[in-house]
């Protein structure tokens, strides 16, 4: 397994300097950049001395695919955008997280939604095929959303697809939260592609660094990933910070004492 962390562009210096294997980076920062702070973003990256493999919610948040006008041609030239920048950055996974944006409100037909839903998802895998990139589809906790809260419809919707390269993402927050059992991650070991955790009792937005001393024990799910055989990157997903280079620190003195580092 290798260690990740979630971070801004002007972050990078510091998780390479904490140790990660990696910097898990938030597609609307890259979006937002114009041609120029592109270029630069480009070259901060390379010379970070680590790489940025995973880039988080290919939509903006706060849109709606079953919204009223959502235009999936519009979103596609987005989508299609962010994920030429994210090849150039060199980045190997696309997370499509987006909870709220896949949500289903009330009232609206389950069938068509879930088709709409799977609509974007397909073009999305279509416009990752082509840069050789992965796509993968996060389950959320009902709190946010109701598409996608666990890792057997996460699995069912990959089967639906029409390209090979959609995989799961297994957040432990919502693992919990679900009350989802860790033993059934060896059930679909074989599409799990990453992993996100952070201290999950937060309460959102606010989520931290989980620690050593935060009073959580982390053990039973890191044994979980070494039994299934995960070699895939651990990505700690904490927000909220006093001191960011400190306590990012914390975060891989806690992978580090479960043998992910």
């Amino acid at each position: 397994m290798r260690s990740g962390h979630f971070c801004f562009l002007n972050q990078m210096d510091e998780v390479a300097a904490a140790g990660y294997d990696t910097a898990e980076l938030h597609i609307r920062e890259i979006m937002e950049l114009d041609d120029a702070g592109f270029r630069a973003a480009r070259k901060q990256t390379l010379d970070c001395g680590i790489h940025c493999e995973v880039f988080n919610n290919p939509l903006p948040m706060d849109i709606q695919i079953n919204g009223e006008g959502f235009d999936l041609a519009y979103y596609t030239e987005f989508m299609k955008r962010g994920i030429g920048r994210i090849a150039e950055l060199g980045g190997r996974y696309v997370n499509f997280g987006n909870g709220r944006a896949r949500h289903i409100p009330e009232g609206t037909g389950k069938e068509e939604a879930a088709q709409r839903n799977l609509n974007v998802l397909n073009t999305l895998c279509g416009l990752a095929a082509a840069a050789d990139l992965t796509v993968l589809l996060e389950p959320i906790g009902i709190s946010i959303t109701n598409y996608v809260t666990t890792i057997t419809e996460a699995v069912d919707i990959i089967h639906q697809v029409d390209f090979p390269n959609l995989k799961a993402l297994v957040d432990y927050r919502w693992q919990l939260a679900e009350g989802r059992p860790l033993s059934e991650l060896a059930d679909f070991k074989d599409s799990i592609a990453h992993i996100h955790v952070d201290y999950p009792f937060s309460v959102l937005p606010v989520r931290v660094e989980p620690t050593v001393e935060d009073g959580h024990d982390y053990k039973p799910f890191f044994d979980v990933l070494q039994e299934i055989g995960y070699s895939g990157i651990v990505s700690i997903e904490a927000l909220t910070f006093s001191d960011f280079p400190n306590e990012i620190r914390r975060g891989i003195e806690l992978l580090d004492l479960h043998g992910i580092v």
